[in-house]
């Protein structure tokens, strides 16, 4: 470093410690002893990093102000304990109101994404009512832990900030036997806390080990390199660290600039999916000076431009293909309504839960029934938790040197999509609990498989290609049920190798589609039959990955076989492209258990359940159906036995009453009385007819019937054969 360079960053930090000094003069009351401390140990430092009298200076003036804080401080201690006792039921209460509000309104350094994974201290509601100042995070002595106290107005706290996340992100990456957790608590804002920790100087950070609740202060010295650090950091917590293969260096997790030709040769790929790849070369040549020339001046990391299309694409399938057919209005059929559901919970589980894509998922499942009982619902959901002036533009990997050419971008975005859920199955899935049912890759294939072939529309020919390539490359046939895709054990043990198997698919699909583009275009060779092609169609390249494929040379060039790839090398490329740089949210996602009419709708559920129980259903089903039949024909024989008794029988009573009232009334006309009637061929058919009167309905109970039978004779009232009987009384 030049002499003067080394002078203004020396005048640089030295004006830092002079603010850090005034701040924490007002915050921390004899907190500028540490410093004092630390300023005897400076001359030796300083002898061995060569600084000049520049610093021997400041330090003087930096002891004169410690000088003269003590004894300002020292007269203030004692003007405040002789004036305590008469201003404190007025000044100290709204003192005490005044710094409460202000502390109040302190921001928090780590809240943010870009602060993972350390956890900003933020008291549930539960502890604020319980009246307890001792963080959570103590209690829980599960893992180890790391706390930084802070000050958001602090300079040494701001100017620390980016160190602390690159030191958790090197320790987490390193930690998978012991986990660690990282902290950050705001003295702003919970003043009480820190000075329950005897916080006397910020930033301050402490190491609590696995099982423990008293912490160890840990310093951090400047002479201490990256991974020096990191090891240092995991000794005081007593935790063994993985070993870093590579450069060690990559375990301090800092933001690193990817190479352009990654991102030419993932431009390549992508930009191969549509008929129009003819004249890709001469796009990406450009678009190769375009990264070159604007790589000195900003420069945005391939992981996120990759992440950034995927949102850009899922949210224009959202907006432009989900009620394109329907009829102004209506809701989504069961089929897309169960289609666009197990593709927002494949969102949620496989995305890395850092990223604006599963965060869109998890409020699309939140108002799940708004979006799928009409149009609008859904573009209210969209416009409420996304910016679509934003999102729904690619960038430069997508769009390449014409900005405007959606077709291009929203098919490269839509295969970052794709590629990002087959290695999201493969490496989230130990992060996800509940209905584990729907966790397989063979069930994440035929979740994929139905959201393309019923949304994705803006290229008809490009869906039917897809769904047949994915039907050769997953089932081997043309198989109408895509429930299961070549279906891995899910009963294995855990090895890795079945769950990317997805990853795979996918890969091979879009291989063969960017070949096929390629060799339709005149460039290369390709057999469809051999399944061979050159070397220089397929991704990766021999360039970017030497042993990836086994290659063979002939008349029509050097020749690779599409079936015949190091799967460990491919992976590595796959994951380095469209997973996520660094140490990432390894947060579990909640699937919910299914009803057994979502179930049922589900091809997958159905067709495992019939190939296990398929007799024990079928038995069931036929033993259900006899005896409903029985049931039945014993119902229909009471039916026409009652019908008999009470239709049949009751018709002739009606009809031989009916005579014998029209025979009565021709001998008496008495209305109040009737008789009973019996006929002479048939004496023990008797037909009663009771008085209609008063004293015969109070006594009917009690009146004895008699009858006598006598013959009438003679008579001209055309009687055949009837006899009269009276009732005595």
């Amino acid at each position: 470093m030049a002499p003067r360079a080394r002078m203004i960053s020396e005048e640089k930090e030295a004006a830092l410690r002079i603010q850090q000094q005034r701040f924490e003069q007002q915050l921390f009351p004899g907190a500028l002893w540490k410093e004092k401390e630390q300023l005897h140990l400076q001359p030796k430092r300083d002898a061995i990093k060569g600084r000049g009298e520049l610093e021997q200076q400041t330090r003087f003036n930096l002891e004169q102000q410690v000088k003269a804080y003590r004894d300002q401080n020292e007269n203030q201690n004692i003007y405040a304990a002789s004036s305590s006792h008469i201003n404190s039921s007025v000044e100290g209460s709204t003192t005490k109101r005044k710094k409460t509000r202000n502390e109040d309104k302190t921001p928090f350094l780590y809240d943010n994404k870009q602060s993972h994974p350390i956890i900003e201290y933020k008291p549930s509601r539960e502890e604020i009512d319980s009246g307890s100042i001792t963080p959570s995070f103590v209690l829980e002595v599960t893992w180890p832990r790391i706390v930084e106290f802070y000050h958001p107005s602090s300079p040494h706290c701001i100017s620390f900030q980016s160190s602390y996340v690159a030191l958790a992100r090197g320790i987490k990456r390193r930690s998978s036997r012991l986990p660690v957790e990282f902290h950050a608590l705001n003295c702003g804002r919970y003043r009480e806390v820190c000075d329950f920790f005897h916080v006397k100087t910020v930033p301050l950070m402490i190491g609590l080990k696995s099982g423990m609740i008293e912490g160890t202060e840990i310093t951090l010295s400047d002479d201490l390199g990256d991974e020096e650090l990191v090891q240092y950091v995991a000794n005081v917590l007593g935790v063994s660290l993985d070993v870093v293969g590579g450069n060690a260096a990559d375990a301090y997790a800092k933001p690193v600039e990817s190479d352009t030709s990654n991102q030419i040769h993932s431009q390549e790929r992508d930009g191969a999916t549509t008929a129009d790849s003819v004249n890709f070369l001469n796009r990406a040549k450009g678009y190769h000076e375009e990264a070159t020339i604007s790589k000195e001046t900003s420069f945005v990391q391939l992981s996120e431009q990759v992440f950034h299309d995927a949102m850009s694409s899922f949210v224009v399938t959202l907006t432009s293909s989900l009620y394109s057919h329907l009829p102004h209005g209506s809701a989504l059929p069961p089929d897309r309504s169960m289609a666009l559901r197990e593709f927002i919970d494949l969102i949620r589980w496989a995305f890395p839960p850092e990223t604006q894509v599963h965060e869109l998922a998890q409020k699309l499942a939140d108002e799940f029934f708004a979006i799928s009982i009409s149009e609008a619902g859904l573009l209210k959901s969209v416009r409420e938790h996304t910016n679509i002036d934003e999102v729904m533009t690619w960038s430069p990997r997508c769009s390449r040197s014409i900005p405007d050419n959606f077709q291009d971008g929203y098919a490269c975005g839509l295969w970052s999509l794709l590629h990002i859920l087959s290695l999201g199955v493969a490496e989230r899935h130990s992060a996800v609990v509940g209905d584990v049912d729907r966790l397989s890759p063979s069930y994440a294939g035929h979740v994929i498989r139905s959201f393309i072939d019923i949304f994705f529309i803006h290229c008809e020919t490009c869906r039917k290609l897809w769904v047949t390539l994915y039907d050769e490359a997953c089932c081997e046939l043309h198989n109408a049920d895509h429930s299961t895709a070549n279906k891995v054990k899910e009963d294995a043990s855990n090895d890795e190798t079945d769950w990317r198997q997805l990853a795979f698919w996918i890969w091979e699909i879009h291989n063969e589609i960017s070949v096929q583009a390629k060799h339709s275009a005149g460039k290369g060779y390709y057999n469809k039959y051999s399944h061979t092609a050159s070397s220089d169609l397929l991704w990766p390249s021999l360039h970017d990955c030497p042993t990836c494929w086994q290659t063979t040379n002939s008349g029509n060039g050097q020749l690779a076989d599409m079936n015949l790839y190091d799967r460990d090398a491919v992976y590595g490329i796959l994951k380095d492209t469209y997973w996520i740089k660094g140490v990432h949210n390894n947060r579990h996602i909640l699937l919910d258990k299914w009803t057994k009419t979502k179930r049922s709708l589900s091809l997958q559920h159905l067709r495992d359940r019939m190939d296990s129980h398929r007799g024990l259903t079928l038995n069931a089903f036929l033993l259900m159906a006899c005896l409903f039949w029985l049931l039945y024909a014993r119902y229909r024989d009471q039916t026409r036995r009652l019908c008999y008794l009470f239709g049949y029988q009751g018709h002739r009573r009606k009809k031989r009453m009916q005579a014998l009232h029209h025979h009565d009334r021709n001998i008496i006309g008495h209305k109040n009385v009737k008789y009973n009637y019996v006929h002479e061929s048939s004496p023990k058919l008797s037909y009663r007819r009771i008085k209609q009167s008063k004293e015969s309905r109070k006594h009917r109970s009690s009146l004895e019937l008699q009858h006598t039978i006598k013959r009438s004779n003679g008579r001209n009232d055309g009687d055949q054969g009837y006899g009269l009987h009276h009732y005595q009384l």
